[in-house]
């Protein structure tokens, strides 16, 4: 019996020593003018955002794992941090490690004080500004719950995010730390250039270590090397619209028809131009490109060499049907790339190199293969 939960046990902290490594280099460090990682000298955070708190029972709002109050009609959002998106793959996790849980020992740890408003409301702004004014940093947590089904009406962060941000940086006595969780892009233009917000980490969909690998970053433990995998545009007209209709107009005997259809209707009018390859063939500039991340060291790339090299693909079941021209299979390996990555940094990280080809006949350029590694100081 004792061997056998001793067993169970280390296999549970094993099972959780995997999770963390999982998400510690999934965020992505989108800006970073030097508040990050925090100083041994720092006293004093304030954390801000329901996004950051304890989800008020883990089996969501009562039989429902998703809630429902809140502004708007059917507003739809997460039970405290969102860890995860809804739909189909759901699931109720065992237990949540929220930012102010991590946050919080962490800073005890360190023999700092720890002041936070967990809420986004506007009724909260006053107590949110005696905080923030009396802050080294001031640490704010926003969200974007997606459900599968259910399209977002717009590209903007759940809650009054947005408001939350700028009433905080308003009022922050220091530097203010902005993480996103959320699923796809959302349009930063409010705030981002705001003088106050001096780092943005885009943190996904974390699962249920989420404050603890949150924590490992902001303290320094875990050089960040996560790279986004969409493109952040400016603003909604930045991506392709009009593609999702009801309503179809038809010209019968000179008269112009507008037919209301029972189901929407997708017309995917961008082809082969989606998401970066949209903002390359309009010539849009993004806010952060598709694969950009920081790291809290540096890196230089030099001396690209490309081999035409022959390897057969091994690694599916069967060869593919798809037509293609060419000796080869579809996903054979015709070329090589190489490049000498050197840290030209004080610390050890991970780099991801990533390479994007074109070719002719107008294709978008392609984003072909990526591969991380770990490099240390002044190491090629």
């Amino acid at each position: 019996m004792c061997e056998s939960k001793v067993q169970w046990t280390m296999g549970l902290w094993l099972s959780r020593a995997r999770r963390l490594r999982a998400v510690a280099y999934t965020p992505s460090l989108l800006k970073n003018d030097g508040v990050l990682p925090f100083s041994s000298k720092l006293r004093r955070i304030g954390v801000f955002g329901a996004d950051a708190d304890y989800p008020t029972t883990m089996s969501g709002c009562g039989s429902d794992l998703f809630c429902t109050e809140g502004p708007g009609p059917k507003h739809t959002h997460w039970n405290g941090s969102v860890t995860v998106g809804g739909g189909s793959c759901a699931a109720y996790a065992t237990y949540i490690v929220p930012p102010i849980e991590a946050i919080a020992r962490r800073g005890r740890e360190a023999r700092m004080r720890l002041d936070q408003v967990l809420r986004n409301d506007a009724e909260h702004y006053p107590a949110i500004r005696r905080v923030a004014a009396s802050v080294e940093v001031c640490l704010v947590s926003v969200a974007v719950f997606l459900v599968e089904g259910r399209d977002r009406p717009t590209l903007r962060l759940d809650d009054g995010g947005e408001a939350l941000i700028l009433e905080v940086a308003k009022a922050c006595a220091g530097d203010v730390v902005v993480v996103i969780h959320a699923g796809g892009q959302v349009v930063m233009e409010d705030w981002i250039n705001h003088p106050k917000v001096k780092a943005v980490i885009w943190a996904g969909y974390p699962g249920q270590e989420s404050g603890n690998a949150l924590a490992n970053i902001l303290w320094g433990d875990v050089n960040p090397s996560g790279k986004l995998a969409f493109t952040l545009g400016k603003r909604e007209s930045d991506w392709p619209k009009h593609n999702i209709i009801r309503k179809k107009v038809r010209w019968i005997m000179r008269t112009k028809l507008t037919l209301q259809t029972k189901h929407l209707r997708s017309y995917f009018s961008e082809g082969l131009a989606i998401d970066y390859k949209w903002f390359d063939k309009h010539d849009i500039e993004p806010r952060y490109e598709f694969g950009f991340g920081l790291s809290y060291t540096s890196f230089s790339m030099a001396e690209l060499a490309v081999e035409e090299r022959h390897i057969p693909n091994k690694d599916t079941v069967q060869p593919t049907n798809e037509k293609h021209e060419g000796e080869h299979d579809l996903y054979d390996t015709v070329y090589v790339a190489r490049v000498a990555v050197t840290n030209t940094g004080e610390r050890e990280g991970k780099e991801v190199a990533q390479l994007v080809s074109t070719m002719d006949g107008g294709v978008p350029r392609r984003s072909r293969t990526h591969h991380r590694f770990p490099i240390s100081p002044d190491a090629v």
